[in-house]
């Protein structure tokens, strides 16, 4: 029972965490001269509507499923911590209530949001559909969850897959800030087709920008991707169902449909640019991984029986394309929304000392007026670095653990150690050979993803082991 009520507990600050976050990015604040133009856009009477304004269909239902989640959340907590199915529902509609009301005071002050009555009341709506759903589903959904965890994380191959296609999510969704617009579904879908038109030009223009990135790069990063993400699918077949070609079949299916998936919410995000390269690059890859990785593991069939030599052949066939996205996402060149920022700092910090010079705009790469000239492309690059760096940690300590060294925060010092000086050396020649843009969050997020990749293996170890 104690097991059950962590859970829920967890779930729910997962769910308001997500809720916090997607109403309230991007988090541009308004200066107080606007002010009064924001509270003429303030709705304060319930469905009154302005000439010529009308209601759109997308936004009363996003408003009501935004709060669904909340409400069986907070709902299903309180049953489990009451151990009860008969818990009063007037206190998560209250809470529902109490949480939109900051949020939509906290819109006020934001540049690109706007405060409005009628969003309380269909946030109110979906929190008390949510906690209706929760006494007749919680329960149940809750012991499918925790039978699910277990079974997933006694088997570490299959754990590893979902990581990793929860981390290219993360990659191709950055900053979350999804919209069920109409509007901005109708301009992705032009982008996409743009896209798909644009691909019989690519092998003419080699360093034709592709909108964010140089499009060779665009391809090789998700080649990579896709090549270490197949690669892990056959390793989980081979190892839990090799006998089973039926889940050979359905997995691949299922691992296409995933990535299909990603892409669509893509048209839902305001920040994303979905594209056709893209997805035929990280498929590519995914067929290449698959196909090598089979061929290398045709003959074995159990975990326990194979040699130690196709041990060493697998790790060296995943780790090589981990270690060279690695530097790809270290040394790359610039993207193109971080020109800006580039050029702003070279102005303002230019000094004849080279060395002086780098440190300074180091340390200036925290600045908020230059973090906010690169949009989301530095938070983009903090979490693209971090979520690679922390299965290459993983991979190390896993090493080092397999030479007799078991001292747990001996390793986590050496790895941070390690992932700084990495960082900082990556930072100097970027710096120094082709005068890139340079930050500190890329240093901070090797060392934040090693320290996960350290702490990760100790507790997998840990948790195996009992």
């Amino acid at each position: 029972m104690e097991q059950r009520a962590t859970f829920a507990r967890a779930f729910l600050w997962l769910v308001v965490a997500i809720l916090l976050y997607v109403t309230t990015v991007p988090f541009g604040m308004e200066t107080p001269a606007n002010f009064g133009k924001k509270w003429e856009r303030t709705e304060i009477l319930p469905f009154y509507l302005r000439k010529g304004e009308r209601y759109h269909p997308s936004d009363l239902l996003g408003n009501v499923l935004l709060f669904l989640p909340f409400g069986f959340a907070l709902h299903g907590w309180r049953m489990e911590r009451r151990r009860t199915s008969t818990a009063p529902l007037w206190p998560a509609i209250g809470g529902g209530l109490l949480l939109s009301l900051a949020i939509e005071i906290s819109q006020f002050f934001l540049r690109d949001r706007f405060t409005t009555i009628n969003d309380w009341i269909l946030n109110g709506a979906g929190t008390a559909a949510g906690a209706l759903a929760a006494r007749r589903f919680y329960a149940g959904s809750l012991t499918r969850a925790l039978y699910f965890t277990h079974k997933i994380l006694r088997r570490p191959a299959v754990f590893v897959l979902l990581l990793l296609l929860g981390a290219y999510a993360l990659w191709l969704l950055l900053p979350f800030n999804f919209t069920l617009s109409t509007n901005n579904i109708l301009r992705k879908w032009l982008q996409w087709k743009f896209s798909a038109h644009y691909l019989f030009s690519l092998p003419h223009e080699i360093l034709t920008l592709d909108r964010r990135e140089y499009w060779p790069l665009v391809v090789l990063e998700n080649s990579l991707f896709g090549f270490i993400l197949g690669g892990q699918f056959v390793l989980c077949w081979r190892w839990y169902r090799p006998h089973h070609r039926r889940f050979f079949i359905g997995g691949i299916a299922a691992l296409g449909l995933a990535l299909v998936f990603i892409m669509f919410l893509q048209f839902l995000v305001i920040g994303s640019n979905p594209d056709v390269l893209t997805l035929l690059s990280v498929s590519c890859g995914m067929a290449l991984g698959v196909i090598m990785m089979k061929k290398l593991t045709a003959g074995e069939q159990q975990m326990s029986s194979w040699p130690q030599r196709a041990h060493f052949k697998i790790e060296a066939l995943l780790l090589l394309p981990l270690l060279l996205l690695f530097m790809l996402l270290l040394l790359r060149p610039d993207l193109p929304d971080l020109r800006a920022a580039q050029i702003q700092a070279a102005q303002n910090n230019i000094s004849p000392d080279l060395i002086s010079n780098f440190w300074t705009r180091l340390f200036a790469s925290l600045r908020p007026a230059q973090l906010s000239l690169g949009g989301s492309a530095y938070f983009r690059l903090f979490l693209k670095l971090f979520f690679v760096a922390l299965p290459l940690a993983f991979a190390f300590a896993a090493l080092h653990r397999r030479r007799g060294h078991c001292v747990r925060k001996q390793n986590t010092f050496q790895m941070i150690m390690l992932c700084l000086a990495v960082g900082l050396a990556a930072q100097a020649l970027r710096f120094f050979l082709w005068e890139g843009s340079i930050s500190l969050l890329a240093v901070f997020a090797l060392m934040m993803g090693g320290t996960a990749g350290v702490r990760l293996e100790n507790w997998w170890r840990e948790f195996n082991s009992s």
